[in-house]
């Protein structure tokens, strides 16, 4: 079931919660991070103004009631090419529709307003309801990277490369 979000920038008073989700280790475990990422506020502010940098965005997905659920950060590659990131942090709104909803919005958003033809995601080869989301909706495989990078266990964790032509 889709829901209907929308997305504003994160701004700085938003670090605190983001921050809170980072740190979530029921949030980040399905990206690589089980104990949560120890997050500071000044961290998330040092990566909200990386996005501004870089002419990217990191956004907040907004539910129904325009409360922050989750994130949706942005940044293109080349050529039209766009690489995104989709978290919910409200836990309690996981395996609803949302990120389903935001993925959709987002990449409307991306072919709308940059005129953006592929996306690419790097998505942990553990996180098989984020994989199932994005074969859903589309995007193939079209790398995968074993045992390219380490998580905080020390465990080898490896990465599925996904892309989606719009």
């Amino acid at each position: 079931m889709e829901h209907a979000v929308t997305f504003r920038p994160a701004t700085m008073t938003d670090a605190p919660l983001i921050c809170q989700w980072w740190n979530d280790p029921t949030v980040m475990k399905w990206v690589g991070f089980p104990r949560g990422l120890s997050a500071t506020a000044t961290k998330v502010q040092k990566s909200l103004t990386y996005y501004q940098q870089k002419n990217a965005a990191f956004l907040l997905i907004l539910d129904e009631e325009e409360t922050p659920i989750g994130e949706f950060c942005y940044e293109p590659l080349a050529d039209g090419h766009y690489q995104l990131d989709i978290k919910i942090g409200d836990t309690t709104k996981l395996r609803q529709g949302y990120a389903l909803s935001a993925l959709t919005l987002g990449c409307q958003l991306l072919q709308e307003k940059f005129d953006a033809n592929q996306i690419i995601l790097n998505v942990n080869a553990v996180n098989t309801p984020a994989l199932a989301l994005y074969r859903k909706f589309g995007f193939k495989q079209v790398d995968f990277l074993p045992d390219n990078w380490e998580n905080q266990l020390g465990e080898k964790m490896s990465t599925v490369v996904l892309a989606k032509t719009l």
